[in-house]
């Protein structure tokens, strides 16, 4: 038997086997990884957790830890590999996270669409926790509430604070002040209220006709 080519086979063996390992542990972790669609205005982006904001350009990634701020006339959308996708309207900002905890909307007006396989998940915003099961629902952040509107699916809200969380069915929405009790379910309509609303003094309203 020959020994040295024998222990070098075990050596490319190790190896190979150890980059295989290191592949499959990237992908896991790039798994809920996205990336930006059709920015428009005023769109930044920090690519991962410790980078900088930059200009957002389409099919830049935005891993773990990374966030999208949009400013006045900015929009832009997040498109995920299971096929769900974020739309982010004017002056919004959104911080993702990986695995059930998802992201923070900390402001502004965010459109989710859920893959119907992909359940469990979590969004926190500055007054309470959606909870989701796979679904299309928007959120609106104020600096003094959280609006809800469920276009389908369904959505479960806990209030910052404690209180008896809240489920909120296809085609029904809440408001959910940071002070104060929770107004709603109450119908709603996606068509005719999709960020239906204006920014005032950093808050959101709806328009007077």
């Amino acid at each position: 038997m020959n020994l040295p080519r024998l222990g070098s086979r075990l050596v490319l063996a190790f190896l190979f086997s150890g980059l295989v390992l290191l592949w499959g542990c990237g992908a896991d972790a790039d798994a809920d990884a996205a990336k930006i669609k059709d920015p428009k205005g005023n769109v930044r982006i920090r690519h991962s957790a410790g980078t900088t904001f930059s200009e957002a350009k389409a099919d830049d990634p935005v891993a773990q830890g990374g966030a999208v701020r949009t400013g006045e006339n900015g929009k832009t959308r997040l498109s995920f590999l299971d096929g769900s996708e974020l739309t982010i309207k004017p002056e919004s900002y959104f911080e993702l996270n990986q695995g059930n905890f998802w992201g923070h909307q900390t402001e502004g007006a965010v459109l989710y669409k859920i893959n119907k396989q992909k359940t469990g998940l979590t969004v926190e915003t500055p007054h309470g926790v959606t909870s989701v099961l796979g679904t299309t629902f928007l959120i609106m952040v104020s600096s003094d509430s959280t609006f809800i509107g469920v276009e389908e699916g369904k959505v479960s809200f806990a209030p910052k604070g404690g209180g008896t969380p809240i489920t909120i069915g296809a085609k029904q929405k809440i408001s959910a002040p940071a002070l104060g009790k929770i107004d709603g379910p109450q119908p709603f309509d996606l068509s005719t209220e999709e960020f239906n609303y204006i920014k005032i003094d950093g808050k959101w309203v709806r328009p007077q006709k």
